[in-house]
């Protein structure tokens, strides 16, 4: 963990795209007040202008803003197109750093900013991890429309070393190169198998096969190298009952992937108001059953599934980003960046949900100032 580093001050480590002639407000100033207006539960930049405004100095001079007014929506828009989104984000990863929320267990996944789609232009696509032990999104960058996400992958590797951690990842990014890198790099991972991967899919589910069909020696093999564990979460007129086996008999067998220590089967009975569905899913995973036993591999798959159930319903319906319609120039990215470190500070925020912490911040705005400069 680096020295202390208050949000506010990492926002202040972002070089101002504007020309110093005319510059009326601090860009460090302008971010957090965004910060602050997410906090409050502001959706879009045309709420966050006349967030500041209503309230006044009172809000303007302790974010910074040194003539006592806040930007109104224009000014806010032409800044937030010029924005310097890797500085941005470098600055971001810098303050979660300090606060010790990027170590760990990683997820990666893809989102599009549907909001920010024009016609027959689709929206933009990022790539980003979530720091499952700690709620937070970390390092999103944008994906060309002609680039696959494995490779935009590659590039955050390098930006996010996966040295001593676990990174977890959908389908679309089990690909040779993404596990040798991860591994190389003193990383360990656990990647879907979908049928983008036909051959590994059909591999691991012969290896899986029921018993019966095997021969006594292949059952007794089967006995040795397999392991399960199972668990149960009931909820909210939910029952899901998950049966995770793991099998070491693949190690050294299939060629083409060498790194390959464990296959993974999950099987997921889900029962919701007495209706039953089955959902079976395949992972590979690197590490030896004496690092990652079957119960261990459970934690990071369930970890991994987190990112859809938490940041990405969220933001898309508790923070209108699938409804936000801004979507030019560096605004999309630059908003979902600062909306995911809102919804990473409100995680530390002691209430009774998300909804009574925005209120809170609604009345008392000063307590979410000091949020972001503490």
């Amino acid at each position: 963990m680096t020295a202390a580093l208050s949000l506010l001050e990492a926002l202040a480590l972002v070089p101002d795209p504007r020309s110093r002639h005319g510059r009326i407000h601090p860009l460090a100033a302008v971010l957090g007040l965004t910060v602050t207006a997410l906090l409050a539960g502001c959706k879009s930049l045309d709420a966050v202008a006349p967030f500041g405004r209503d309230r006044g100095l009172a809000l303007a001079a302790p974010l910074g803003f040194r003539r006592g007014k806040t930007p109104n929506e224009s000014a806010l828009g032409k800044i937030f197109r010029r924005l310097d989104l890797a500085a941005l984000d470098a600055a971001l990863r810098a303050w979660l750093d300090a606060r010790g929320a990027t170590a760990g267990h990683l997820a990666w996944d893809g989102k599009t900013l549907a909001g920010s789609a024009d016609g027959s232009v689709p929206g933009r696509h990022l790539v980003a991890a979530y720091a499952a032990e700690h709620a937070a999104v970390v390092g999103p960058m944008e994906m060309a429309r002609t680039t696959n996400e494995h490779k935009t992958v590659l590039k955050l590797l390098g930006i996010l070393p996966p040295s001593g951690r676990i990174v977890t990842a959908d389908a679309m990014f089990t690909h040779r190169a993404v596990c040798d890198t991860i591994t190389d790099a003193g990383g360990d991972d656990l990647l879907a198998v979908k049928g983008n991967q036909e051959s590994l899919k059909a591999d691991l589910e012969a290896e899986f096969a029921p018993e019966a069909n095997r021969s006594p020696s292949g059952r007794r093999r089967c006995e040795a190298e397999r392991q399960t564990v199972e668990t149960l979460d009931e909820g909210h007129g939910r029952i899901e009952k998950r049966r995770i086996t793991a099998t070491a008999a693949l190690d050294g067998y299939l060629h083409d992937w060498p790194k390959l220590a464990q296959g993974v089967r999950v099987e997921r009975e889900r029962r919701v108001k007495g209706i039953s569905t089955v959902e079976v899913s395949y992972f590979i995973t690197s590490p030896t059953r004496d690092r990652a036993d079957a119960g261990r591999l459970a934690e990071w798959i369930r970890g991994h599934w987190k990112i859809e159930n938490r940041p990405h319903y969220v933001r898309d319906v508790s923070r209108g980003e699938e409804a936000c319609r801004v979507r030019t120039g560096s605004s999309p990215q630059g908003r979902a960046a600062l909306r995911n470190r809102a919804l990473h500070l409100l995680e530390d925020v002691k209430a009774p949900s998300r909804a009574a912490s925005m209120r809170r911040f609604t009345a008392h705005p000063h307590e979410a100032i000091k949020l972001i400069r503490q």
